[in-house]
């Protein structure tokens, strides 16, 4: 029996399909490989994408509800300032109306009031505020009053007058002197002493936000 030599450009072509189809396999693999590593990378960006924007809106719902708490927690005090005028303009012709009305209910002496200017302070949010719109201010008058006692109860009068008032009235200084010169002034209807008081008038405004300047 004769064995016929096999020609290797024949076998190369009897190989060639498969070489191809293996080679087209392959090829098929890595680009499928590639596309998966691609599309898996994208996957996780994305996942971390919307983790980050789930924690950034997690954050941003927190501050609304410590906001709302704030707002809850403080209405009151809120309503309380606005109907005591607090949060009004000073109006200094009705302060002096109100010493008028004052000193003729309790039949004081005359009253000597001076007013000076008003100072201004922008109150600090507590926390940051990314866009703010509106500021608070404490607003100070300093006040003077000086008026000839009777006895003391006619300062405790005129005080409690104008802390009865709502307005926010801080005494700083009150002193008091004899105004009589001689032992038996004492029995008659003329002023016994003199006092002299130092007091701050606060107020708040709310105000349009202007940046701060440093």
């Amino acid at each position: 029996m004769a064995l016929k030599r096999r020609n290797l450009e024949e076998d190369l072509l009897w190989l060639k399909i498969p070489l191809l189809a293996l080679l087209s396999v392959l090829l098929l693999s890595a680009a499928l490989w590639w596309l998966a590593s691609r599309y898996q990378d994208e996957m996780r960006t994305a996942e971390f994408q919307v983790r980050g924007d789930l924690e950034l809106l997690a954050a941003q719902v927190q501050e609304i509800e410590a906001a709302e708490q704030i707002i809850v927690d403080n209405i009151g005090v809120f309503e309380q300032m606005q109907s005591r005028g607090l949060l009004d303009q000073e109006d200094r012709v009705a302060l002096l109306d109100t010493i008028t009305t004052l000193r003729n209910r309790h039949n004081l002496y005359p009253v000597t009031v001076e007013i000076a200017e008003q100072d201004r302070v922008v109150i600090p949010y507590v926390t940051e505020v990314d866009y703010p719109e509106e500021q608070i201010s404490l607003r100070g008058t300093p006040l003077r009053l000086e008026l000839p006692l009777l006895h003391e109860g006619d300062l405790a009068r005129l005080l409690e007058g104008l802390y009865a008032t709502g307005g926010l009235f801080v005494v700083d200084e009150c002193t008091m002197r004899e105004a009589i010169e001689s032992d038996n002034e004492y029995l008659s209807l003329l002023p016994h002493q003199m006092a002299d008081c130092a007091l701050i008038w606060y107020s708040f405004q709310r105000e349009t936000y202007v940046e701060p300047e440093y």
